[in-house]
């Protein structure tokens, strides 16, 4: 199913490694986190989910234990919310809330 691939340069094998390593990492499964339910009320609201980018990172600055050298592609998002009328479901506000990217130092 899958083909084998020699690297051709030092640099290539190097990359092939740091790939083994970081699908060897383990995260967090969301289904094992505390579920807070909604409270009861006539309010409601649309969230709509904004991919802003794209970044290249390294991998040490987000994963402890990546290897020198290794690249992540991460996402960065931000989210409308729009507060609904009870009344006819018109927007009442907006608000954005950007996750933005934490500055390293």
């Amino acid at each position: 199913m899958y083909e084998e691939i020699t690297p051709q340069s030092s640099k290539e094998a190097e990359i092939q490694r740091h790939n083994v390593h970081l699908r060897s990492l383990k995260f967090v499964d969301p289904y094992s986190l505390a579920f807070t339910p909604v409270p009861d009320g006539n309010e409601t609201c649309r969230i709509h989910a904004l991919r802003c980018g794209m970044l290249d990172l390294p991998a040490k600055q987000i994963i402890k234990g990546a290897l020198d050298g290794a690249i992540l592609p991460v996402a960065s998002y931000a989210f409308l919310v729009e507060k609904l009328s009870p009344e006819d479901g018109s927007v009442i506000k907006r608000i954005v809330f950007d996750l933005g990217l934490r500055k390293v130092r």
